[in-house]
This record gives C-alpha cells, sequence and structure tokens, in this order.
C-alpha cells in the first residue's frame, strides 16, 4: 500500500493553531489508523490538545507547513508559546527546543485552558473564504471567552452528550452550522460573565500573546509582589508578623473581585468553605516559590488586584 506523505489540499491557514492541519490530514486521507494517515508527518500523534505549551509534533508539522518562515517565527503565529513564555522558568528559545512535551500546570483548573474553542461567525466567514472552517489560535488563549472581532461568546463542546473538546482528532474542525456532529445538538455557548475586570484579563491575555509585553519576566513579578506585601525575601520560614502579613494580602485577593470573576476563570472557586476563594490562586506560592512556573492567568490575576494595570506594574519596576 503506497502513502500520500502528505495531501496538498491540506494547508495551516495564517491564523490556525498549529495543531488544525494534523486533523485535517488524517480526516481526508482516507486511512483509519492514525498511524498510517500521520506516518510521514510525525510520530507525536496521539492527544493532540490545545493546552500543550509545546510538543515534538510542533516542529514536525513546521516541517511540512512553516511556509519558509523561521520556528521562531512560526512558533509565535501558530503556537502560545508567546502567552505562556514570561512566565515560564524557560527561554524563549529552550522552549521551542524542548524534545519533551510542555504543558501547562493544572489546565483543568484554570477555565477553558484545555479546550478547543471557536467563533460561529468566524467559522461562517472561514467557510466562504477557505471552503472549510479551523480553530483560530487567539481562541485558544487560556480564559479567552468572547471573539474579539464579532464581540460575541464563544463555543466549545456539547452539553447534551457531555462532549468536552479535548482531543483534537475527536473534533477535526469547528462546525459552521453550530450542531454536534455526535449528537446533532446545539453546541455549547461558553457562559462569558462580562465585568470591566474580565474585560481586561482577557484583552491583556490577548496581547500577551501577540508578544506585547517584553518587560514581563518570572523574576521581575515575584520581585514585585513580595515588595508589594511587604516581606522582600524570604530567609528560612516566615515569622508570625510575616505570616499575618501574607494571610491579610491573600484575603485581599480572594475579595478583590466579583465572585462571578473568579467562577469564570477558575474551575476550582468557592468549592469549599473555609478555604481560600481559589486554592490554585496562591498568592504566597506566586511571590515566594521562585523559578516555579505557574500559570499565566494567575499572575494576571494578581498584577490586575495589586496593580491595576501592567502598565502600572512596569512604572512599580521602574521605580525599584
Amino acid at each position: 500500500m503506497r502513502f500520500i506523505p502528505v495531501l496538498t489540499n491540506v494547508l495551516l491557514m495564517p491564523n490556525e493553531h498549529v495543531l488544525g492541519p494534523l486533523a485535517r490530514q488524517h480526516l481526508y486521507s482516507s486511512y483509519k489508523r492514525l498511524a498510517d494517515s500521520l506516518k510521514f508527518i510525525t510520530t507525536d500523534r496521539q492527544a493532540l490538545q490545545v493546552s500543550s505549551i509545546w510538543r515534538s509534533a510542533y516542529k514536525d508539522i513546521y516541517r511540512y507547513w512553516g511556509d519558509g518562515e523561521g520556528l521562531d517565527k512560526f512558533a509565535k503565529r501558530h503556537t502560545l508559546v508567546n502567552y505562556y513564555q514570561p512566565f515560564h522558568t524557560l527561554s524563549f528559545n529552550e522552549i521551542i527546543s524542548s524534545s519533551v512535551e510542555l504543558r501547562p500546570p493544572s489546565s483543568r483548573v484554570v477555565g477553558y485552558t484545555d479546550n478547543w474553542r471557536f467563533c460561529i461567525e468566524c467559522a461562517i466567514e472561514d467557510v466562504e473564504i477557505n471552503a472549510t472552517p479551523h480553530f483560530h489560535i487567539n481562541h485558544q488563549i487560556p480564559g479567552v471567552t468572547q471573539c474579539s472581532k464579532h464581540n460575541i461568546p464563544l463555543k466549545t463542546g456539547c452539553l447534551s452528550c457531555g462532549n468536552e473538546w479535548l482531543n483534537l482528532l475527536k473534533i477535526i474542525m469547528p462546525s459552521s452550522s453550530g450542531i454536534c456532529d455526535k449528537c446533532q445538538g446545539d453546541l455549547s455557548t461558553i457562559n462569558s460573565y462580562q465585568d470591566d475586570d474580565t474585560h481586561w484579563l482577557q484583552t491583556t491575555s490577548s496581547q500577551l500573546f501577540e508578544g506585547g509585553y517584553s518587560d514581563i519576566n518570572l523574576e521581575s513579578v515575584q520581585k514585585s509582589y513580595r515588595k508589594w506585601i511587604g516581606i522582600g525575601s524570604r530567609q528560612g520560614v516566615l515569622n508570625l508578623k510575616e505570616r499575618k502579613i501574607v494571610r491579610d494580602a491573600q484575603k485581599h485577593l480572594d475579595n478583590h473581585f466579583s465572585l462571578e470573576f473568579y467562577r469564570q476563570f477558575f474551575t476550582n472557586a468557592d468549592l469549599k468553605s473555609k478555604q481560600r476563594r481559589v486554592p490554585f490562586l496562591n498568592l504566597y506560592e506566586a511571590a515566594f516559590n521562585e523559578g516555579k512556573f505557574i500559570h499565566p492567568l494567575v499572575h494576571l490575576v494578581l498584577i490586575r488586584c495589586l496593580f491595576g494595570s501592567v502598565e502600572n506594574f512596569v512604572e512599580n519596576e521602574m521605580h525599584e
């Protein structure tokens, strides 16, 4: 049996998530087995999840659909490396050189980090322009629940049949009709609560993805958190006075935003009494656990709470 390495009608769209072509290659190849349809492209073909920061399949896809641009530019356009890197322990080049899969911490806790999302209006436009809809990379940014172009909530999965849309190979592409191909019910619209803080967080997340905040890095944010708390550095175990300072600061963080805000972005918000509002939103860990990779959305929530904006954070850094 002769294998076709890459079908000529499978293209990587300019604003598409990097994994998109693999799903369409499998669909159009006529091979039932994934190992057969993607044999000449990549061996990294299991569980095509949107939450992967980097995996070897990305390099393989670049080799086939990179269109002559460098790997760094390709990664910035078609992956979420730009979004994660400022808060990562690895540099941009170290991430895209990695031979192992890099994933965000606790992706199931941060709202929609694991779920493939799409805008129904964008899908309709894609069909009109390219004849096939695809998953836009900017819709896959963690926490983003609205399309910035059409200002409508995104869709993901199907509540009727429990299809969560975690593995791209079970979805292939968005539905421009908005109908679930599994149960023929309506695909679920994300309950997109909006207030000033939510709008800021989603807009800032998009700007982070676009590379708009070159002044942010893990060392600088941790230093600023400690300065705001009033404990410059930790030498051993915190004393009683310092513990109270941290507890009061955590309480401020837990009650700064509306309840709907916490529930929008964290799946474990308010699940148990006598606990922090969001166990994953841990100010002590973010400020004092040096060199630990914490989800960017947590850092953005902290920046919003403590400084109001990235610009204020940067100004605070300049006056060190």
